[in-house]
């Protein structure tokens, strides 16, 4: 498979910027990690729209009074205009 090196430092910049948000509690730079027609699937939760998944991680990070959010072990999958990623995460 051909690699996009570029496409592939912006998917895993985009992954240490939300990290980077989780961790310090950044909501405006967490929310633009996300686009306008996003669905998150946790906790058993799926809110569609950035807004709605902005409203329910405030509600989630609530709960804890101090994050640390690591990714590790990425793996991207580039083909044509279509992008997929897996990483180990671990939250402490």
């Amino acid at each position: 498979m051909a690699r996009n090196i570029e496409d592939d430092i912006e998917i895993r910049e985009l992954v240490a910027r939300y990290g980077h948000a989780v961790s310090d509690r950044n909501t405006d730079i967490w929310r633009d990690t996300w686009i306008e027609e996003s669905e998150w699937n946790v906790l058993g939760h799926s809110p569609r729209g950035r807004e709605d998944v902005v409203t329910l991680w405030l509600r989630l990070m609530a709960q804890f009074p101090m994050i640390v959010h690591r990714a590790s072990d990425g793996i991207v999958r580039l083909e044509g205009d279509t992008a997929t990623g897996t990483w180990a995460i671990t939250e402490t």
